[in-house]
């Protein structure tokens, strides 16, 4: 037992001697796997070198012949100092690997070299912008005012409920200024006047599809504000509408036209 014991008992792995080189090659090849961006790897290289060194730690405040409240005091103080550095190591790692993948999604988004699809999108938004060389050619890309989108509304605010909104943002840009068949029940109308008190605008709230998404209608002409002005509680309506913003509560229009006026 004393050769297992001084050679090949877990122990052997908190001799001064033993830590004085496994601690800073895992912190090394911790660093070191941060190149070919092995996160998850490096992570578990510096929780490794933290946890020897915490376990160092507890194995002389318990074996010290020290007073207790020394003793203590050195285990408080270890634990301190080698929790913070491991947790900074973990969470800039951390914030590093997020920081890539944003990088790499807002390169892939502005450059339109990969093409958003939303899931239950009809009509998707092709990844390159076609070029207006003719008008029967921009009133047949989807999203054009000829042929709307019929995409849900939840399908973009859904977009905030499991991304960041940095995330979101990105993912739904390519969406703004799109046109978008909207068919759902009145909520609620409400007039925005000007300074003069003339009415400028008429709001709809919309309520659509079964998971009740709220949909904000703006309508700017003076034939449709006077239209939306009559609209009930309840009542169902079909329209074409802008794409102007999304949130994880709502999608926002404007230019909104009553479908088949």
């Amino acid at each position: 037992m004393g050769v297992w014991r001084e050679h090949l008992h877990w122990s052997v792995l908190l001799k001064w001697q033993v830590l004085a080189v496994s601690l800073p090659v895992l912190y090394t090849i911790g660093g070191v796997l941060l190149m070919p961006e092995q996160y998850r790897l490096a992570n578990a290289c510096f929780i490794i070198a933290g946890l020897l060194a915490l376990a160092k730690i507890t194995l002389v405040a318990t074996s010290a012949p020290d007073p207790t409240h020394s003793r203590l005091l050195f285990a408080i103080l270890g634990y301190a100092v080698v929790g913070a550095l491991t947790v900074s190591l973990v969470r800039g790692v951390n914030n590093s690997a997020e920081r890539q993948r944003l990088a790499r999604l807002a390169a892939a988004v502005t450059n339109k070299r990969v093409l958003v699809t939303l899931p239950q999108a009809q009509n998707t938004v092709p990844s390159e912008p076609r070029t207006a060389t003719a008008q029967d050619d921009s009133e047949r890309v989807p999203g054009s005012r000829a042929h709307p989108l019929k995409t849900k509304p939840s399908v973009f605010t859904k977009l905030y409920e499991t991304h960041t909104d940095l995330q979101a943002d990105l993912l739904f840009k390519p969406y703004i200024g799109r046109w978008i068949l909207i068919s759902g029940k009145v909520g609620q109308v409400i007039d925005h006047d000007d300074y003069h008190g003339h009415r400028e605008r008429v709001q709809v709230l919309l309520s659509v599809g079964p998971e009740l998404t709220t949909v904000s209608m703006l309508f700017s002409t003076p034939a449709q504000m006077d239209a939306a002005a009559l609209f009930n509680k309840g009542d169902s309506i079909t329209a074409i509408c802008q794409i102007h913003n999304a949130s994880g509560s709502a999608l926002m229009t404007e230019q909104c036209e009553l479908a088949g006026d």
